[in-house]
């Protein structure tokens, strides 16, 4: 197996210091210290299984406000906006 690397864009600002960039192995971005691939076999076990939770998610409703952040986005306020699982800080 390769050795991790880590990579970024120099034309984009770091904020963390010493930040290494985005761990790669390959050419494959990862989490861990290897490569997750799971095997055809275990990938079937979790679609034909029951989901314990299944019916808990079905009925949850509950979703955020929509928030309109246009003033903020055109400010120069430094701050947080959320999109989905995506977070970026302005500053």
């Amino acid at each position: 197996m390769a050795s991790p690397r880590f990579v970024s864009n120099p034309s984009l600002p770091i904020i963390k210091p010493n930040y290494p960039g985005n761990k790669m192995i390959g050419n494959e971005y990862c989490n861990g210290e290897a490569l997750y691939e799971p095997s055809f076999k275990t990938v079937i076990r979790w679609q034909l299984n029951e989901n314990p939770q299944k019916k808990e998610k079905k009925a949850d409703t509950w979703a955020p406000d929509v928030v309109d952040c246009t003033a903020f986005l055109q400010s120069q306020e430094d701050g947080w906006c959320g999109l989905g699982t995506l977070r970026f800080c302005y500053a």
